[in-house]
């Protein structure tokens, strides 16, 4: 399937499965908005991109902690609402 001109959000995709998904996408021509808690890792991602001439953007959650603090999922939702009301202009409740 291609992806031209869709743009895709991917949750956690600086690393792991979330990673080879961004990946992927990105050789089926989508541009990819990554949103994640590493910041170094995103940043890799978005340089590694750049470098093949893929549209990746980075949206790192700002004051999240340790991954098995319970408040993270509550950032993970709060992140994902933000960037898809920026991106898409769509509001979740």
């Amino acid at each position: 399937m291609e992806f031209v001109s869709m743009t895709v959000l991917v949750t956690g995709g600086a690393s792991g499965i979330g990673r080879a998904m961004v990946m992927q996408l990105v050789r089926e021509n989508a541009s990819v908005i990554c949103a994640d808690i590493d910041q170094t890792k995103g940043k890799a991602l978005v340089e590694e991109g750049k470098a093949s001439g893929s549209a990746i953007a980075l949206s790192v959650a700002r004051g999240a902690a340790d991954p098995s603090e319970p408040a993270l999922a509550a950032r993970g939702q709060n992140l994902v609402k933000h960037q898809l009301k920026a991106a898409l202009d769509i509001t979740l409740q």
